[in-house]
């Protein structure tokens, strides 16, 4: 802010001419005459003051015996005097000052930190519902209103603060975290597989494991069961608990043509560009659509800003349409093993933890083009709850000890 008050005010550089600048500047400090920004050396020394200590500087310089002059002025009233002989001018830049001043009285960004995994573009949409949005008139914003309808509306977000910084609105958030589930069965229940697989290890915390690593067992099949032998070799029933890991067979396919349809970029671009003041964008003569049928964009936006350093609620958008044609090309094998590669590598990645793979890759003369077939051995928990039903008994594995004779 204060480069934008010195520009305002207007600005001088002094050269001064001494070895030892210090002992002047503690002379200025003591007459409480403003300066800042002091450079140079070897004898030549520089520095910057306003409009109005310019003067007092010069005459401490005098007194001190040091020589000094004005190298250059900076500021708006060293440009009206400049241009006073063209008002429209300086009336057209002090109208623009002002409508920048009044645009201070609007939202001209609006940011959102703390979320994961709920978009921005989402949130930012739910805020604009709530009249919170670039455009928004600051001072008939209620915070306290907006925050706690947002909340009420958004269930995905437990907490949200709203802090208004000059015109950036900077939104935090917390995203609230998934109650887990209770289980679906209080009751009894046996652990059965939910697929066919081999045992690799099961460990109940509750029940009794009724299957051993090696196993062959197929879907539905109880794992881990209710029952257990308890003191005086009695049953007892649970909730049976555990995992159960096992090793399953997964199966992939696909077939990868040898001709596909590419891109060929023309050459042809088209460059629209539009404004938008304060998040409104304004009617362009150009046109916005592409003139294109086949077409890629390129958007860039830049906000313009002042004398290089000072902040509007100008954003220009320059969108960039390049043509292309699609063209047939034929792919090597070399090219489309890579092709299968890759997606069989992020097919692997999806299965977890796996622990061999084996995999083909032929040419299908019906089909024009290679096919990808794969199959993953991966170990996995195969445990499933499933209630009791009415009337079952123990399985064969869990009984009594026989008595002693």
């Amino acid at each position: 802010m204060y480069p934008f008050f010195r520009l305002f005010l207007g600005e001088y550089t002094v050269k001064l001419c001494c070895e030892d600048p210090l002992p002047f500047l503690r002379r200025l400090t003591v007459n409480k005459i403003l300066f800042w920004s002091l450079h140079g050396g070897e004898g030549t020394w520089y520095l910057k003051t306003t409009l109005a200590h310019a003067e007092l500087l010069l005459n401490n310089a005098s007194e001190a015996e040091i020589p000094g002059e004005i190298v250059k002025t900076k500021g708006l009233p060293f440009l009206a005097a400049k241009y006073k002989k063209r008002p429209g001018l300086l009336l057209g830049l002090f109208l623009g000052l002002a409508i920048l001043f009044y645009s201070e009285l609007f939202v001209w960004q609006v940011t959102v930190n703390g979320n994961l995994t709920i978009p921005t573009e989402e949130i930012l949409a739910a805020l604009e519902e709530q009249g919170v949005t670039v455009g928004s008139y600051i001072p008939a914003i209620p915070v306290l209103k907006v925050q706690n309808q947002f909340l009420v509306s958004f269930h995905q977000l437990s907490s949200i603060a709203i802090n208004i910084k000059g015109t950036h609105i900077q939104v935090e958030v917390l995203e609230r975290v998934a109650e887990t589930p209770p289980a679906v069965h209080d009751g009894y229940c046996n652990v059965v597989a939910s697929r066919d697989g081999i045992i690799v290890s099961a460990v109940s915390s509750a029940g009794t494991v009724i299957v051993s690593p090696g196993e062959v067992v197929e879907a539905g099949q109880i794992l881990i069961s209710a029952f257990s032998v308890g003191k005086r070799n009695v049953y007892r029933l649970h909730h049976a608990k555990g995992t159960v890991l096992a090793r399953v067979y997964e199966s992939y396919s696909r077939v990868f043509p040898t001709t596909v349809e590419a891109k060929a970029y023309t050459g042809r671009e088209t460059v629209r560009k539009s404004v938008s003041v304060l998040g409104r964008v304004l009617p362009s003569l150009g046109g916005t659509d592409s003139p294109y049928t086949r077409f890629d964009t390129v958007v860039e936006k830049e906000e313009i800003k002042l004398f290089g350093f000072i902040r509007t609620p100008i954003t220009v958008t320059k969108v960039t349409y390049k043509e292309y044609e699609k063209v047939s090309v034929t792919l090597t094998e070399a090219r489309l093993w890579e092709n299968a590669k890759e997606d069989l590598d992020l097919w692997l990645k999806t299965l977890g933890n796996v622990e061999s793979c084996d995999h083909t890759f032929v040419y299908d003369e019906i089909g024009e083009g290679y096919v990808l077939n794969a199959e993953a051995a991966v170990t996995i928990n195969i445990g499933l709850d499933m209630p009791l039903e009415v009337g079952e008994q123990p399985p064969p594995q869990v009984k009594p000890p026989e008595p002693v004779a």
